[in-house]
């Protein structure tokens, strides 16, 4: 369901007046009018009945109403909840990693971490990366907006995977365009961890140097098959396998 995020600085008050960019989103893109009702969230995932009072050219009036039969504040299926799950894709070129931001968020996952790896060919300047960051948390709430998730994903600012500390004592899962280790993904997910680390490489894939470290921090490579994957689409396309192995788990 589509649904609209309350500012950041929102503090409980039954009318929020909104401007500027929301403002736009509402009246412009979304085309609400007056009367219109929708359901809204603040950013600790607590649901709200919203209803266009006023809608003006510079600014619209919300009355806002809490939805005390909302159940869904985790975001998570109550009998086989899903762990939390960050993403690190290398950064692409482009349109193409904006595809990546949007999607991963539309899956669901909690975070993601912009990775730059050996074979990355998009550079980021040393004063670039927050402008890239604020840029894609941009795409990342609308997303979240669109497909109705809980919570909004979280975006990192880029990070040389070199420069990671990986965390040893979680779920780590790197994808890589070969096998590596005969071993089906459900294996690796026959006990669902508390958090989930996806790593995903670039259109070069991860280096050796980088392949080693993953294992040798007790990271497990992911086949995806013979099929010549681009990264973005490799990114979505491992992303979904993971959750619905683990939405499935109790059944399989």
């Amino acid at each position: 369901m589509r649904q609209f995020f309350l500012p950041e600085d929102y503090k409980g008050s039954r009318t929020l007046l909104l401007k500027g960019e929301d403002h736009h989103y509402l009246t412009r893109v979304l085309r609400y009018g007056e009367d219109k009702e929708f359901p809204g969230r603040d950013r600790d995932g607590n649901l709200y009945n919203l209803k266009m009072v006023e809608a003006g050219q510079e600014s619209c009036l919300l009355s806002v109403e809490p939805d005390t039969t909302d159940t869904t504040r985790s975001g998570n299926e109550s009998e086989n909840p899903i762990p939390w799950i960050t993403v690190y894709p290398a950064i692409l070129k482009g349109k193409k990693f904006d595809q990546v931001i949007r999607q991963a968020t539309e899956t669901g996952v909690n975070s993601i971490q912009p990775l730059i790896t050996r074979n990355t060919v998009v550079k980021v300047s040393a004063g670039d990366d927050e402008k890239k960051r604020e840029r894609w948390q941009k795409i990342a709430l609308e997303a979240s907006q669109q497909c109705g998730n809980p919570a909004i994903t979280a975006i990192s600012a880029p990070l040389a995977l070199k420069n990671l500390s990986l965390p040893e004592e979680d779920c780590i899962l790197f994808f890589h365009e070969k096998m590596l280790e005969n071993k089906p993904l459900h294996r690796y997910l026959r006990e669902i961890p508390g958090r989930l680390h996806l790593f995903f490489g670039p259109e070069g894939g991860f280096s050796p140097e980088e392949t080693k470290r993953f294992l040798s921090a007790g990271g497990k490579p992911v086949y995806l098959g013979s099929n010549v994957l681009r990264a973005e689409t490799a990114v979505i396309y491992g992303t979904g396998a993971v959750q619905t192995i683990l939405r499935e788990h109790d059944r399989w």
